[in-house]
């Protein structure tokens, strides 16, 4: 009952102080947002002067197909990621997306897709042959906090560049703070937000 008080007493401080369109209008803004996907923020670097990390810590993995991965591998990242997500897997390295693979001690650390611009022009935005775009980075939870996500980032950055890759695009949900530290302390600009909802993009500011 308190509780419910507490809110009925805010929503009349905001009518008071906003007026009731604009406190409606944010109230609708907000409901929409409860049920629709996190804006993702776009970033990108270029990667002419990108610095390659040394790192003994993990080991980076590059398939374009789940046959190359040798049977204890493909294990190891079925653990990691599941069935499910293993189907999915196959499904992107048919379309001639790169599967990064992080190791430490045959353990899986993370993984995420590439999607060139020599294979495929557009995905979130229009990608010459000399552009990357990174998908669906994960770190596995056990490993997570450890600074490993730079790491992998960094190795994976650095073997696009010596694949003749100019600029690199990535996405990641404005509220997950530790991904977005990560790409702007590797160097990575911020451009927009965006969202995707049942196949539909809207972006927060105008395109030029």
């Amino acid at each position: 009952m308190f509780q419910m008080l507490s809110a009925l007493n805010k929503l009349r401080d905001a009518f008071h102080r906003n007026g009731f369109r604009d406190t409606v209008r944010k109230m609708v803004t907000i409901a929409i947002e409860s049920v629709t996907p996190d804006w993702q923020c776009l970033f990108w670097i270029p990667l002419q002067d990108f610095q390659k990390m040394t790192t003994d810590a993990a080991r980076l993995q590059i398939t374009r197909c789940a046959e190359e991965l040798a049977s204890s591998e493909l294990a190891a990242l079925r653990k990691s990621v599941g069935d499910f997500a293993l189907g999915r897997f196959k499904d992107r390295t048919e379309r001639q997306c790169q599967l990064h693979i992080l190791w430490k001690k045959g353990v899986v650390i993370g993984t995420l897709f590439i999607v060139s611009g020599k294979h495929q022009k557009f995905q979130h935005v229009v990608l010459t042959e000399h552009d990357a775009m990174i998908l669906d980075a994960r770190i596995d939870p056990a490993f997570r906090g450890q600074g490993l996500y730079s790491v992998f980032l960094n190795l994976s950055l650095s073997f696009m560049r010596d694949e003749g890759v100019e600029r690199v695009y990535v996405a990641t949900s404005e509220r997950n703070e530790p991904s977005l530290r990560t790409l702007r302390r590797l160097g990575f600009i911020y451009l927009l937000r965006y969202k995707s909802h049942r196949g539909k993009y809207s972006f927060d500011q105008r395109p030029l």
